[in-house]
């Protein structure tokens, strides 16, 4: 298994948060999807933050127990490790009695994409705080998108990551407004064609940089 890496130092003048995030794969559906911080690492002036992964999907869901917004930070509850040539697809219920979600076995659906379905248990997200919750998608571990839970959606995921880096008070699995940042330009892309390491740093007036 191929192993990415990226060491990012801090160079500037204050301590920080590093986060990476992915853009956002198609989806077969108009639903609003959640960008969340992949990864998070803090960082001191003057120190550098390494992070790792491979290229392994997962089914994931959330409930943060409220609604899905910018700013909310969504642990995965479950995951599921899936394959875009294998088994990839599961089926969310709700479990009214108990309170509880879970995810179906995962089985094969046609390859090249992720299927995240949820039955008609699952209620609307904006019912009550307490049935606020996502489904999406993650990678090495951990989540990469959600979609706030209703009845009766399918959703096909089809990944074509690219890495992207920001420097901020994110935290892991916290939901990006990833307009503002990009719009902004905050975030930096980092290419991975024909190498699995990269490096980047922060500099003193605070802009990311590849290096």
């Amino acid at each position: 298994m191929t192993i990415y890496t990226l060491s990012v130092r801090n160079e500037s003048l204050n301590a920080t948060r590093f986060a990476v995030f992915q853009e956002k794969p198609e989806l077969d559906v108009g639903s609003n999807v959640f960008t969340l911080a992949w990864f998070s690492k803090y960082a001191y002036q003057g120190t550098q933050a390494e992070f790792g992964w491979a290229i392994n999907y997962s089914a994931i869901w959330s409930r943060p127990g409220q609604e899905l917004r910018t700013g909310v930070v969504c642990k995965s509850s479950q995951t599921k490790a899936v394959d875009l040539n294998g088994p990839n697809t599961v089926t969310l219920g709700y479990d009214k009695e108990n309170d509880a979600f879970d995810f179906s076995q995962v089985t094969e659906g046609k390859s090249g994409s992720i299927y995240t379905n949820c039955n008609d248990s699952v209620p609307h997200s904006s019912a009550s705080p307490s049935a606020a919750a996502g489904v999406g998608i993650g990678m090495s571990g951990a989540g990469t998108f959600l979609v706030q839970t209703q009845p009766n959606i399918n959703l096909t995921w089809t990944p074509k990551p690219k890495y992207f880096l920001v420097a901020g008070s994110f935290k892991s699995g916290e939901i990006l407004d990833v307009q503002t940042i990009m719009n902004a330009g905050r975030a930096l892309e980092i290419p991975y064609k024909g190498i699995t390491s990269q490096s980047a740093y922060l500099d003193e007036n605070n802009q990311l940089h590849l290096g």
